[in-house]
């Protein structure tokens, strides 16, 4: 099929995308948790009153900082894009701000654009006139009806 391991990484960062935040936490809390009780050899559930008794409930707060901590890497990477839209947002401002006071060299509005050709954000239509780009690397860019 050719599939590349980006290719694929890709995919699974978007069927993730796609999971309710709530439901990624509540599903790999309740694993570990389920988890922490198979290893215990003397816990024996046989019920669900088993979960309420004093030795499994100690069993939750002992691996309580585990549980957040898995809680907190998938509201991480929840938030990864939020954060990657954050970014492109401050680099268009960057761009834009650079070319409001008219300037023609801008370290931070060349490092702006190549952040966002490289991320694959399209720069069509972009507007920097009269900038001196010669420094900003920008392989196959989509530079259609720029200026």
């Amino acid at each position: 099929m050719g599939w590349s391991s980006s290719k694929l990484i890709r995919r699974l960062e978007k069927r993730f995308q796609q999971i309710p935040t709530w439901l990624a936490v509540l599903m790999s809390v309740l694993c570990l948790a389920a988890i922490a009780l198979w290893v215990q050899e003397d816990v024996v559930i046989s019920s669900p009153q088993d979960l309420l008794r004093r030795k499994v409930i100690n069993i939750f707060f002992e691996n309580a900082e585990s549980f957040a901590i898995v809680a907190a890497v998938i509201l991480y990477f929840k938030s990864a894009p939020d954060r990657k839209a954050q970014k492109h947002y401050e680099a268009w401002r960057i761009i834009d701000n650079a070319a409001a006071a008219k300037l023609t060299t801008s370290y931070a509005r060349c490092r702006a654009l190549e952040d966002l050709h490289q991320d694959g954000v399209s720069l069509r239509s972009l507007e920097a006139p009269e900038a001196n780009l010669s420094q900003v690397r920008l392989p196959r860019a989509h530079l259609v009806e720029a200026n």
